[in-house]
């Protein structure tokens, strides 16, 4: 990758308005392995104000990217975004619309929750073995995300849906993200959910509002249950089901999954082993942990 290549990249990740003559420069020198030393004699500027300079860029930098970004890991963070990106693109070029939709790309459909961190840290490798499960090549349907609590499960799986909103090419149509989870975890505590979603009526229902088929809004459960499956084969889903162990309908939950046509796709957070396809996530340390829970 090309200093231009990577300027270029950052710009198109939301950096396009940050950059001035000056950060650039920094950018650019940082880029060539320079010290701040020797771009400060090199372009006539004060030492601590391109140490400072610095400072701020790999700050924003950090932001954008979601991880750690000095300026020796710059190329080793851009290469993994970059590769990210195109694993991204590359399922959604290779994964087929249904005969009659070719040109129907739209935005994703989804009921995704408002993310409360924006900074993402440290589970690089584990959103790229997602991005490329998520993929047509990919042909078991299920993921599980396993781990105690407090792993940060449920803040990868959301991190993967909202990666494929951002997408330029999205690759999947819908994302329904159902959750079994009885309080948020806040900065301030844990607050009640008022209302949990725990039976295999309710993801039905999730899927149903996610696929805006609202007349199946009243529907009784074997005419919901169809209308969902019906549909489904239609749109490429992704299903998002968590914490598993709180849900009071494993069985047929279970069942169902085993059910779902070709075109959906399902991560399950569990704090048990439940899946032979999954990722084992170990907490973090407390200094990664504490910008994703303030």
């Amino acid at each position: 990758m090309t200093v231009d290549e990577a300027l270029i990249l950052i710009k198109k990740a939301g950096g396009d308005r940050y950059f001035n003559t000056v950060r650039e420069i920094v950018f650019r020198q940082s880029w060539q392995g320079e010290s701040y030393g020797k771009i400060a004699r090199d372009y006539d500027y004060n030492e601590g104000y391109v140490k400072d300079t610095g400072y701020r860029l790999w700050s924003f930098l950090s932001e954008i990217f979601g991880e750690k970004v000095t300026k020796n890991n710059l190329h080793l963070v851009l290469k993994r975004y970059q590769q990210q990106q195109q694993n991204l693109a590359r399922l959604a070029a290779t994964t087929a619309l249904p005969h009659g939709r070719e040109n129907a790309i739209a935005p994703i459909a989804h009921n995704l929750p408002v993310r409360h961190c924006t900074a993402f840290q440290e589970r690089n490798s584990e959103l790229s073995q997602l991005s490329e499960w998520l993929g047509d090549y990919c042909t078991y349907p299920w993921m599980g995300i396993e781990g105690v609590a407090g792993a940060g499960k449920t803040t990868l799986a959301l991190e993967l849906a909202y990666r494929c909103l951002g997408a330029a090419v999205p690759p999947v149509e819908a994302i329904a993200f159902v959750s079994a989870q009885s309080h948020y975890r806040t900065p301030h505590g844990a607050i009640a959910r008022l209302k949990p979603d725990r039976t295999l009526a309710d993801i039905l229902r999730a899927l149903a509002q996610t696929l805006n088929l609202t007349q199946l809004s009243a529907a009784d459960f074997e005419t919901l249950y169809d209308g969902v499956k019906t549909h489904l084969r239609q749109h490429r889903t992704l299903l998002i089901l968590d914490r598993w162990e709180s849900f009071t309908e494993p069985e047929q939950i279970l069942a169902f999954l085993y059910d779902l046509p070709l075109t959906v796709k399902a991560i399950v957070t569990s704090r048990q082993p439940l899946l032979s396809v999954k990722l084992s996530l170990s907490l973090l340390p407390y200094t990664q942990i504490l910008p994703l829970v303030v």
